[in-house]
């Protein structure tokens, strides 16, 4: 079934009001005005934004960026006025931090809620003013009841809706704010109270009817989100960044953030609190009527550090299972076992007491449960004191009185090794490793980045060595350009250049006479394209080089660039000159002759290139020298070729020229004329035998 296509509503009545804040004439030509007062009016709004945004003694940085996001600046309220960063900047954050913008150095939450809108192509708001989608917007919100924000922007592109916050909310409400405004985009809470109920689904409906017709950005819910400075130029647009609503940035006003999450999530903070006080008088009624007729009554369970305590009791459950009884008790280890796995269970808040332990525990560590209870006591026994509320002192400060092991006595105690630990197919308690060590976010993206391939820099420069001398043999051997010689080491030409600078013929020759042998290399198994490295292969594969002499280097700027960049070309290098592509129409000034002469460099240089490939990478020993038989070889396959794009009428090769330059013909020329005899060396005359005999 397809739904009717949205019309756009007519306009809402108090856009049409000169006092309700929206320009009523939005479709009134905007006054030319000249350059410099266009400036004077952009730095104006800039200066505005930034004071309302951030105001004057907030707490923390708000972070600026440049248009380019090339560069940040970290600056208090009081330096906009002085910074030069603020002039320049095209970005600034929503929140201010006490670090780095990222969540995790949050210093307070200044808006609370926000929201993208991208008017697409095929959006019924397409080529409306700003001023007239925005009332639209503004009226909807009106309609469900949702505060309006404080100022709407037009970022060039779209709108963009801020709410901000009356008071600066502290970091630790982070989630609240995450869930409203989640619900404020129409997302439906699919976890905790209500979720699925047929309230909380009406009223995500009700949310995302805010936005029908609009493209509403949903990725930009991170609090590290950045948005454009009013005053500012958007280069995708070519459209300056202004306000839209209201008229003034004198008329913004900043809004609480409680009405606000009571209007977008389908439950209040009345209602919640109403909900967990009728929760709690449940749950002491229970209490009372039990301690009246005499039953026990069970404690709430308190959960201590579950997430790095029940991993490790997952992890020793798969050892036990792993084991078995027999290997157990031949590594001594039934008892200790059974130990940590219920001191596990009792500092996750898991519960339980000798005897259940002693029965779950017996069939896999092979002891009898009489046994495993008396073992199994004193974790019983402390895990109830610690349920009564009871600490113990220990460096100076108050803990739980359970047992605490850390991760290495554990692994020492049961003798893993990293072989066992595989095997058994444990997660946190490998030897060897940092698996069982909190990481920051940096760390785990350096760690996913190695999984995927990525080397270190000191790899990364023995990759490029390599690179250097695989260039120079395939260049000596082959004589290839160095775009061919990148095709063949599967990497840029970028990578080649810089591999040659960093490496340069002198050192190499200097560690072949030091060492007293030509180097070996091997070859780099994955791309190295944008100056990225990959793993390189294993020494399996190498080959002998001497060094040769270094293929054309691109010119440079500057005698000495720093290594990890690659090499730029002069501004005054000529463009290359666009060479034929395949499937292309002959020209008219084409020749058969012109073309088969270009054809047979063509192929005598693949053939070269193929060669010298499997010498020196696939490690064979075959004979690079050019034969007549390779020159004959060549010239029938480009004359085969050439007759084939005449007979078809376009080209069949790429990147070869319909025919060669004149100092190419006059290599070859040179090189197939007939060399002149050498001189022979005139005979030595015979020496005269000596007359003259001496005596012993």
């Amino acid at each position: 079934m397809t739904s009717a296509p949205y019309v756009v509503p007519q306009m809402p009545a108090f856009l049409l009001d000169a006092d309700a804040g929206v320009v009523a004439n939005a479709h009134a030509d905007v006054p030319a005005v000249d350059g410099a007062a266009a400036e004077r009016a952009a730095l104006a709004a800039r200066a505005a934004h930034l004071a309302i945004l951030h105001p004057a003694r907030s707490r923390g940085n708000a972070v600026l960026l440049s248009p380019a996001f090339d560069g940040s600046a970290a600056l208090r309220s009081r330096e906009f006025a002085t910074s030069p960063d603020a002039a320049a900047a095209g970005f600034v954050s929503l929140q201010r931090f006490s670090g780095a913008r990222r969540g995790d150095d949050l210093a307070c939450i200044n808006s609370f809620a926000w929201a993208d809108l991208e008017i697409g192509a095929g959006s019924p708001f397409r080529g409306l003013p700003p001023g007239i989608v925005a009332g639209i917007v503004l009226q909807r919100l009106d309609d469900a009841g949702v505060p309006r924000p404080s100022y709407v922007l037009h970022s060039g592109r779209g709108l963009w809706l801020v709410w901000l916050a009356q008071t600066a909310l502290p970091p630790r409400v982070r989630g609240r704010v995450r869930r409203a405004l989640r619900a404020l985009w129409g997302e439906a809470v699919t976890t905790g109270r209500g979720a699925g109920t047929d309230r909380v689904r009406a009223k995500a409906a009700a949310m995302a009817g805010l936005w029908e017709g609009m493209d509403l950005d949903r990725s930009v819910g991170d609090f590290a989100r950045v948005h454009r400075i009013a005053g500012s130029v958007n280069p995708k647009s070519g459209e300056r960044v202004r306000l839209v609503w209201p008229d003034s940035w004198t008329d913004v006003e900043r809004g609480d953030f409680e009405s606000f999450a009571d209007a977008v999530l389908p439950y209040t903070r009345a209602e919640t609190e109403a909900y967990l006080a009728e929760r709690d008088a449940a749950r002491e009624a229970r209490r009372a009527r039990a301690e009246t007729e005499g039953r026990p009554v069970a404690e709430r369970r308190v959960r201590i550090a579950y997430g790095r305590h029940a991993a490790i009791e997952q992890d020793l459950m798969r050892l036990a299972t792993h084991l078995g009884p027999e290997r157990a008790r031949e590594l001594r280890i039934r008892t200790l076992l059974a130990h940590h796995i219920s001191c596990a269970r009792a500092r996750a808040g898991l519960g339980g007491d000798a005897a259940a332990w002693a029965a779950e525990f017996a069939p896999l560590v092979g002891l009898s449960e009489r046994a495993l209870r008396t073992a199994l006591r004193p974790v019983e026994e402390r895990l109830r004191r610690h349920e009564a509320g009871e600490t113990v002192e220990y460096r100076g400060r108050q803990v739980s009185p359970l047992y605490w092991h850390r991760d290495d006595t554990i692994m020492i105690e049961l003798g893993l090794t990293e072989a066992l630990a595989r095997e058994a197919g444990l997660i946190r308690l490998i030897p060897g490793t940092d698996a069982g060590i909190a990481l920051t976010p940096a760390e785990r993206q350096a760690q996913a980045r190695r999984r995927g391939g990525a080397v270190t820099r000191s790899e990364h420069a023995g990759t490029l060595e390599e690179v250097a001398r695989l260039a120079r043999a395939l260049t000596r051997d082959a004589d290839l350009p160095v775009a061919e010689v990148a095709r063949l080491l599967d990497c840029s030409r970028a990578t080649v250049y810089r591999a040659l600078q960093a490496h340069p013929e002198a050192q190499q020759e200097a560690d072949a006479t030091r060492n007293g042998a030509c180097p070996c290399v091997s070859v780099p198994s994955r791309s190295l394209s944008g100056g990225e490295a990959s793993k390189a292969a294993t020494a399996s594969s190498q080959a002998p080089l001497a060094p040769a002499t270094a293929p054309e280097v691109a010119p440079t700027n500057t005698a000495a660039k720093a290594v990890s960049r690659p090499v730029q070309p002069s501004p005054k290098a000529k463009a290359p000159k666009a060479l034929p592509v395949a499937g292309e129409a002959l020209p008219a000034d084409w020749d058969l002759s012109e073309r088969t002469e270009a054809l047979t460099v063509h192929f005598e240089r693949k053939g070269k290139a193929e060669l010298a490939y499997v010498h020196h990478i696939l490690g064979l020993t075959v004979d690079l020298r050019e034969t007549r038989s390779s020159r004959a070889r060549a010239r029938e396959e480009a004359e085969e070729m050439a007759q084939r794009e005449w007979t078809e009428g376009r080209r069949l090769v790429d990147s070869v020229p319909d025919r060669l330059s004149d100092k190419e013909k006059a290599r070859r020329a040179k090189a197939a004329a007939p060399k002149p005899p050498r001189p022979r060396r005139p005979m030595p005359r015979p020496r005269r035998p000596s007359t003259t005999w001496f005596s012993r």
